[in-house]
């Protein structure tokens, strides 16, 4: 008997992904936990890219602020599928702009700063801003592991507002 043919191996190899794990089947507006979607087939895809536009803010530190072009890019190519889904075009689109604030924000507070070092107070706030942003960056990578589970995900405060202008 070769290891190919054991009955395990086939039990794992047809076993197909329950779409109700990833939070890709919609029970309607307002079903607790789900984000509701268009296209169940690729359920590893919608996923994947959804986790990987929260995740790409933890590259900071790698590649600065290139970390926007990744939602930027997994949004722009979504929207112009044929058949897109709403959960990638959701979560590219929130972590976008989640990481768009946080590197504006912080910019501005880094401007703040240095013009307060001047009088010494600055200096003791450049601490906070570093933790600041750890934390952000901490709270995206959060948000990955939660639509990596399959699990509904919303930037607190953010989401609300970009849905809000978009539907304007």
């Amino acid at each position: 008997m070769k290891p190919s043919d054991s009955p395990a191996l086939k039990t794992i190899a047809s076993a197909k992904p329950n779409p109700a794990q990833w939070g890709l089947v919609s029970k309607g507006r307002g079903s607790k936990g789900q984000v509701p979607t268009r296209r169940v087939g690729s359920g590893h895809n919608i996923v994947f890219l959804s986790t990987l536009s929260h995740a790409s803010f933890a590259a900071f530190f790698l590649i600065g602020p290139l970390t926007l072009a990744v939602p930027l890019v997994i949004w722009l190519l979504e929207r112009n599928r044929p058949k897109p889904s709403v959960t990638v075009e959701f979560h590219a689109r929130q972590a976008l702009f989640y990481q768009l604030a946080v590197y504006l924000s912080t910019l501005i507070l880094l401007g703040i700063t240095a013009l307060l070092v001047v009088i010494v107070i600055g200096l003791f706030l450049t601490p906070f801003i570093i933790l600041a942003f750890l934390a952000a960056v901490g709270y995206a990578v959060y948000g990955s592991v939660k639509v990596w589970k399959g699990k509904r995900f919303k930037y607190w405060v953010l989401t609300d507002f970009i849905e809000r202008k978009r539907r304007a």
